[in-house]
């Protein structure tokens, strides 16, 4: 549809001038699949997260008001969670845009109820989103916003795909000569949920085919951040999309530093997550300075979380203790299904920067957390347990770094985590979490049908790739922690052997240290591996055993070898103690 080159740039910057975005600039797969939309034409969009991909359908319908010389133009947008929904809405009005949500309100049979009348094998994460979204509601809200909406007093309306396949109102609504006349595409965000939910757990997705026949002149754009080559041939397939456009960009995020971990079995209750222990003691001692935090737990672990993070900080858990023990002013915070709709707006509002303030440094989170929302300043997402597929770990992960600084994502596993008999664990996620040869990036975009981006040092890749790092600081740290030949040849030069030690007498001790470490890594308060948690490395137990006859005192100890701790340098010289002659 645009005539000229020149007038679809015309275009582009009419709409970013009327949506409010004046200061954004496009970039190339956002200005493809645009120009696709207004040629008519049927698109799927694999796009990363924080790429901006909800920018492309707030610009449409001004795109097409362009084209056409109107100023009427509606973009129906089908989106899966009420969170994302809302915080699209009040991300449309602070610009402007007028935008509705097609409501619904619930049915007397709810979903649990549907399930439990056979045999019930959904996931933790599909009740979580049950709980959280509108599913089961299929019938329409009347109420002033749906007056606004049987006017048309609208540019940019969300549903769910309940709330016009399994609802006749909201079905008559959407073939009203209004939107007839003037819906101009639909947008299916988070696409890649239609395959994923549409067989079982909310089969409205998987009939949102029926787009192509309420509006068969309107494009239909699919937006995902998770979709390998496989999906999105089904994606196609599923929607009757014809002779689609395909715009893939590349899904590495290489500002995203990616490690994983073996922690302790799951029969060992909340010792299994232990990491919570460091991670309070961390908060209690930088407070406000913590970088921002997302953990995704098992829904029954969150509120355990918040209830220990409490004991650790006690007072500390607030800013601003002279306001009163508020939840706004926590440290800390769970989000959930089962959390109050109000104290999920506002952690909402905190971590996404719509308001004047940010008290929250972590957050305890199931997936509920806001698929798509946008949460700019993440610095670290750890996960204790293992989500069911790469897709899904690759969005949950998805939600550090958007502002492109460095973050961090962690993942802490147990064999239970990944057992085949898990329902949903996929094949794809065992082998990553199962890799220890592999670069972490390479295995999880490769399979999303990307490519890496990433061309920094190894060591700031991912937890594989940094075990054989040979870059300058790598090999300082080796030495380091190794002590190199010169140290070494500099202390035989200048210490006098202290005792005399026998091959057998060597080989104790090193049997002791060895046992030593192993002890410090049954601890409770332990992140991460023995080397990255205590420092107490094999490597370093060769090098005082290479040295042991020279070693003198404590103090020597700390200055000489990278020990970390004084109480471990006691325990080395107790050991040396007894074989001393």
């Amino acid at each position: 549809m645009p005539s000229t080159v020149d007038s679809f740039f015309r275009g582009i910057r009419y709409s970013l001038d009327s949506s409010g975005y004046n200061d954004l600039f496009l970039k190339v797969k956002q200005i493809l699949i645009l120009e696709r939309l207004l040629l008519g034409k049927d698109t799927v969009g694999v796009l990363p997260t924080g790429y901006g991909k909800s920018v492309i359908f707030h610009l449409l319908p001004f795109m097409f008001d362009y084209e056409k010389k109107k100023d009427d133009s509606i973009v129906l947008v089908i989106a899966p969670l009420d969170s994302l929904i809302e915080d699209q809405v009040m991300s449309l009005k602070s610009r402007g845009i007028k935008a509705g949500v097609l409501k619904t309100k619930k049915s007397t049979k709810c979903f649990n109820e549907i399930f439990d009348e056979g045999p019930c094998n959904i996931t933790d994460e599909e009740r979580e989103f049950t709980e959280d979204t509108e599913d089961q509601q299929h019938e329409i809200t009347r109420d002033s916003e749906y007056k606004r909406l049987e006017c048309g007093d609208v540019r940019i309306l969300f549903t769910h795909p309940e709330g016009f396949i399994s609802c006749k109102e909201g079905r008559k609504l959407l073939l009203s000569q209004t939107f007839q006349n003037r819906l101009i595409s639909c947008v299916i965000d988070e696409a890649h949920l239609v395959t994923e939910w549409g067989l079982e757990f909310r089969p409205d997705f998987n009939k949102l085919s029926q787009l192509g026949s309420i509006f068969p002149h309107a494009p239909i754009l699919a937006l995902t951040a998770t979709a390998p080559t496989k999906r999105i041939q089904e994606l196609i397939q599923l929607l009757l999309l014809d002779n689609p456009f395909v715009c893939i960009g590349n899904l590495d995020r290489p500002n995203i530093f990616i490690e994983k971990f073996k922690r302790k079995p799951t029969c060992l209750g909340s010792e299994s997550y232990d990491q919570l222990f460091v991670i309070a003691d961390d908060l209690k001692k930088k407070l406000t300075e913590y970088p921002f935090t997302i953990i995704y737990l098992p829904l029954q672990w969150c509120g355990y979380a918040f209830k220990y993070f409490l004991s650790v900080l006690g007072n500390k858990s607030y800013v601003n203790l002279n306001k009163g023990k508020q939840p706004r002013n926590c440290l800390f915070a769970q989000y959930h299904a089962s959390q109050t709709e109000a104290m999920k707006l506002e952690i909402l509002d905190q971590i996404s920067g719509k308001s004047n303030f940010r008290n929250i440094r972590v957050v305890f989170a199931t997936v509920a957390i806001g698929l798509g929302v946008n949460l700019p300043d993440v610095r670290h997402v750890i996960h204790i347990g293992v989500p069911r597929t790469l897709e899904a770990y690759y969005q949950e992960m998805g939600r550090a770094g958007r502002d492109g600084k460095p973050a961090t994502a962690s993942m802490f596993y147990n064999n239970s985590d990944i057992a085949r008999n898990v329902p949903g664990m996929t094949e794809s996620m065992r082998s990553f979490c199962l890799t220890d040869e592999h670069c972490l990036r390479k295995t999880l975009i490769n399979y999303l049908g990307s490519v890496p981006a990433f061309h920094g040092l190894s060591h700031l890749c991912c937890s594989n790739c940094a075990k054989s790092c040979s870059c300058e600081d790598c090999l300082d740290t080796i030495a380091m922690l190794s002590c190199s030949d010169v140290v070494r040849t500099n202390m035989k030069k200048t210490d006098k052997k202290v005792r005399m030690l026998s091959k057998e007498s060597k080989h104790k001790i090193s049997k002791k240290l060895k046992e030593y470490r192993l002890k410090l890594g049954s601890r409770r308060k332990r992140f991460g591996s023995i080397d990255t948690s205590t420092g107490f490395t094999i490597q370093l137990i060769d090098s005082i055993i290479n040295n042991c006859e020279y070693i003198s005192s404590v103090e020597q100890l700390c200055q000489e070898f990278p020990i970390w701790d004084r109480s471990y340098a006691e325990v080395v010289m107790d050991v040396l103690s007894e074989y001393t002659s």
